[in-house]
């Protein structure tokens, strides 16, 4: 039976929540990098909230624990965790790994966590391009610099026309996405294949050309996520998704004034899952998604 993509599903089964937007690491691929740090108190998703949430889904199976920050730094992970399982949803999360002791691997164990992606002992190696061009922010704005950073160094740049980018003084410096860079993501994307075969590894490589976002005229938006599930951040602020990144980007609607279906249903929901689903004009926010362009 074919899917309906209406404007009101059902509420999603599936989520993810930022349960703290705290990092002890700062990479510079990582939003994390060009905002002030965030004490790991402050940046915690509480837990009224999180059972807020939990009430308010009583359909839900799926639950991620991850967002900008290091699930391991909030100071309710257990119990997150135990309450998710006492509901019989699956719950995991990502993580950087250097706080992740053998103590509190038993901990997670303990607690029932069904999955944890971490860089220790892995069969299967996916590698992403980074989630988003920040095309649609002020170039002069906050993320200027995460927006030259992904302009400089995402291979959906690769072959393409040189991007301009502002040096010092405002004037124009450097180029990206010569053929140069398609050459070496190529042989590099070689060379990783054939060690994964060697090591019996799976390996996953995102695409190097940008595809065409699927239009309504195939049945189908560009992306799923609005349908299928959201994020929210840790401090209660619904976003369409986790590729979003920036609680400031879009918001359609905030925790501490509604409920998780009312605003499920709102107009701006609504009025979000109708443009991408047309397809000739998605919101500002998904034009340089990776996702949406099949990039990831």
């Amino acid at each position: 039976m074919e899917r309906a993509w209406t404007e009101a599903p059902p509420l999603p089964t599936e989520l993810q929540l930022e349960i703290t937007s705290a990092c002890n690491l700062r990479y510079g691929m990582c939003l994390v990098r060009y905002r002030p740090p965030v004490n790991k108190l402050a940046g915690a998703m509480t837990l009224e909230l999180y059972t807020r949430i939990l009430d308010g889904i009583p359909g839900l199976r799926r639950l991620t624990l991850q967002g900008l920050g290091e699930p391991l730094l909030s100071p309710y992970l257990l119990d997150m965790g135990r309450a998710a399982k006492a509901r019989g949803i699956a719950v995991g999360f990502n993580s950087n790994a250097t706080l992740l002791t053998r103590r509190r691997a038993g901990e997670l164990v303990a607690a029932g966590l069904d999955w944890l992606l971490a860089a220790a002992g892995v069969n299967e190696l996916r590698v992403q391009n980074l989630s988003h061009t920040f095309s649609d922010t002020d170039p002069a704005g906050r993320y200027a610099g995460i927006r030259e950073l992904t302009a400089a160094e995402a291979l959906w740049t690769a072959g393409r026309q040189p991007a301009q980018r502002s040096g010092a003084g405002g004037q124009a410096a450097g180029c990206t996405g010569v053929p140069a860079d398609r050459a070496a993501a190529e042989g590099a994307f070689a060379a990783a294949t054939e060690v994964a075969r060697e090591h019996g590894l799976t390996l996953r490589l995102p695409s190097l050309e940008a595809g065409t976002p699927v239009s309504s005229e195939d049945g189908r938006p560009g992306c799923t996520w609005p349908w299928d599930s959201a994020y929210v951040t840790s401090q209660g602020v619904v976003q369409p998704c986790c590729m979003v990144m920036g609680d400031d980007r879009v918001a359609l609607g905030h925790l501490a004034h509604q409920g998780f279906g009312e605003i499920w249903h709102s107009p701006g929901y609504r009025e979000f899952r109708r443009r991408l689903a047309a397809g000739d004009d998605p919101p500002e926010v998904c034009r340089g998604c990776a996702l949406y362009q099949r990039t990831f």
